[in-house]
């Protein structure tokens, strides 16, 4: 579908895509990004195994399945391969 913005037509983008300006057209964006935002390196909210950074988002460290960061070691959940029975 598209929007309308001002006089023109804007198409509406998925979850994973942004707005190319230039083109006028969605493209997908980084696959760290669970959420787009303006650009393909700018996301709204990470992939699982990233933490938010502004609007980057950075690998969580090999340990952690998931991580709150502002570190890749601030896990809040750990990897269930490195679990203990």
């Amino acid at each position: 579908g598209f929007n309308l913005v001002g006089n023109e037509c804007q198409p509406v983008c998925e979850k994973y895509e942004y707005l190319d300006t230039t083109q006028n057209i969605c493209l997908p964006c980084s696959p760290k990004c669970l959420t787009c935002g303006t650009d393909y390196n700018s996301c709204a909210s990470c992939a699982p195994g990233h933490y938010s950074a502004g609007t980057d988002c950075l690998a969580c460290h090999d340990t952690c399945a998931t991580c709150s960061g502002p570190a890749a070691t601030d896990c809040l959940t750990c990897d269930p391969r490195l679990l203990l029975d």
